[in-house]
């Protein structure tokens, strides 16, 4: 298993984690007539969203433990 942690902007973070997990993800394939497309095992889309939505979370929950914490 691979790991990897990100510092800098908040987006370039989210690019940075979105790269890495297609880097890392199975590919497919789709054939119509002679024509061969790539696909990932995971729709590009929803790993955004959910890494978008997971950095969301994290960040509310750390502010919630720093909030306990005082």
């Amino acid at each position: 298993m691979d790991r990897r942690e990100y510092i800098g902007l908040i987006w370039e973070q989210i690019e940075q984690a979105y790269q890495f997990v297609l880097r890392n993800i199975h590919m497919g394939a789709t054939f119509e007539g002679i024509y061969q497309q790539d696909v990932y095992e995971i729709p590009p889309d929803a790993i955004r969203k959910l890494i978008i939505k997971l950095r969301y979370t994290v960040a509310i929950w750390i502010t919630k433990e720093s909030n306990r914490q005082k």
